[in-house]
């Protein structure tokens, strides 16, 4: 790929060299980068608005060419790179099954006049009218022992792979603000008196989250991986996205789509660095359980 024009940078440097590499791909630079730089030929890398530019003087631009071309395919025929990741905690999945069985053991089954589902389901008129907090605690009750069983039980393995793919805190906290703006947003939209609990719309963003964050990874999970918990969340939402007297099948799709939403901003280059700081991991825990906790606190009194 070449161009005898002057290149222009954003700060108005002008290269009279010559174009031998474009990519939008920063690490595809690097590597033709590194090959220049064994092979010894002098080169400048920098960047434009359509991506990263490799000059080369003249005299060298075949010579440049040729060894990036070599050195790209043979980086094609390496085994793709693994995600060695594994979480210091490896049983969060249990932990929030077993919070879900608990607080039911608390609350029991919808009742119309319960002053703990009054206090903390997702009334959309309650939500619109200033008690977020609604949002988030909607998430912690289910309406009976059916309610309960499915989703405490979907949540064992989905929840599993999930903490084992970004981490117990980045997970918690990630899927505690995708269910709680797919419950606000699910408020604001039916606007009325409609009501329902359950951690569905939390496993819906989950599934969201996987499948943005594999296929914005797929050089590591493989180009189709995010078919798989996306077709998963679909064949859920088919299964359970409308049963139930008290279930919503709006937050369900609400759920769905800020978990992509949330999974691709997870993706961006330094983000994904996180799930291997333990010191950002625990304040993101952290941060999770306390939205949590705050928001009962508000809704227990009164």
């Amino acid at each position: 790929m070449r161009n005898s024009e002057n290149i222009k940078t954003e700060s108005d440097t002008v290269w009279p060299d010559t174009v031998v590499f474009t990519s939008r791909d920063h690490k595809e630079t690097d590597l033709a980068a590194l090959a220049l730089s064994a092979a010894g030929i002098s080169h400048r890398v920098f960047r434009r608005h359509d991506g990263w530019h490799i000059v080369a003087a003249a005299p060298d631009v075949a010579a440049a060419e040729e060894e990036i071309s070599a050195c790209l395919k043979e980086s094609e025929s390496l085994p793709p790179e693994t995600d060695t990741f594994t979480p210091t905690f490896r049983a969060m999945h249990l932990a929030v099954s077993g919070g879900l069985c608990l607080v039911y053991a608390i609350s029991g089954p919808w009742r119309d006049h319960s002053p703990l589902f009054a206090a903390a389901s997702a009334q959309t008129r309650a939500i619109c009218d200033g008690q977020f907090f609604r949002a988030v605690t909607a998430l912690c009750l289910h309406s009976d022992n059916v309610h309960l069983i499915s989703n405490a039980g979907i949540a064992l393995p989905l929840l599993y792979f999930y903490f084992h793919t970004l981490g117990n805190g980045l997970g918690l906290f990630a899927l505690v603000t995708s269910a709680t703006t797919a419950n606000l947003l699910n408020a604001f939209l039916h606007g009325d008196s409609h009501d329902s609990v359950g951690f569905s719309t939390a496993l819906f963003a989950a599934i969201g989250i996987l499948s943005s964050f594999q296929f914005q990874r797929h050089h590591v999970y493989g180009r189709f991986g995010w078919w798989m918990p996306l077709m998963a969340g679909c064949s859920l939402l088919a299964m359970l996205g409308s049963e139930g007297k008290q279930t919503d099948f709006g937050a369900h799709i609400g759920g769905l789509l800020t978990g992509l939403a949330m999974g691709y901003a997870l993706s961006w280059r330094r983000l994904p660095r996180l799930r291997k700081s333990f010191i950002a991991q625990s304040l993101l825990f952290c941060a999770a359980v306390a939205i949590v906790a705050v928001c009962w606190w508000l809704a227990l009194r009164g």
